[in-house]
C-alpha cells in the first residue's frame, strides 16, 4: 500500500474514483438495510426508513459524488452538491428530498438532524465506510 503523497494528494481516497466507488455501492448497501435490518416488533417501522424512492436514491448517489468537492471541507462540499442539484432540477430531485440528501451530507460523523436523515445518513457512512477498507492492511481487516 502507498500512503504517500502523490501530486498533493496525501492518501489514496478522497478522489473522483473514491467518489464513484463509493457512489456504485449505495444501491447495494439501501438493499441491504431494507432486507436485513431489523427483526421482531420494530422491523416494519425501521425498515420503511430505509426504502429510498428512485430519485432519493440518485440523491443520495449524487451526495457521495460530492462528499469531498475540491478538498475544501464539508461546507464547500454542500453548497457544490446544492448548486447542482438545483440545475438538474426538481424532476431528478425533488426540493424535500435534495434537502434530506443535504442534511445526512452536512452530518456525516455527527449526530443526525432527523429520523429520515438518519436513515440516508447511515448508507452513506457504509457506504463511505467499505470504500476506505480498501486503505487497510491485512491486520487490520
Amino acid at each position: 500500500m502507498d500512503r504517500h503523497a502523490v501530486h498533493g494528494v496525501p492518501r489514496p481516497n478522497h478522489g473522483l474514483a473514491s467518489a464513484l466507488r463509493m457512489a456504485s455501492l449505495l444501491p447495494h448497501v439501501a438493499t441491504a438495510y431494507t432486507r436485513h435490518l431489523c427483526r421482531g416488533d420494530d422491523y416494519l417501522g425501521e425498515r420503511r426508513l430505509y426504502e429510498f424512492t428512485p430519485t432519493l436514491r440518485f440523491g443520495l448517489q449524487l451526495a457521495l459524488v460530492f462528499e469531498f468537492a475540491g478538498r475544501r471541507g464539508r461546507v464547500a462540499s454542500l453548497e457544490a452538491f446544492r448548486d447542482y442539484a438545483q440545475r438538474i432540477g426538481p424532476a431528478h430531485l425533488p426540493p424535500a428530498e435534495a434537502a434530506v440528501c443535504e442534511e445526512a451530507l452536512l452530518g456525516l460523523g455527527m449526530a443526525p438532524g432527523s429520523e429520515v436523515s438518519q436513515a440516508a445518513q447511515t448508507v452513506l457512512q457504509a457506504c463511505h465506510d467499505l470504500d476506505l477498507l480498501r486503505c487497510c492492511g491485512r491486520d487490520k481487516m
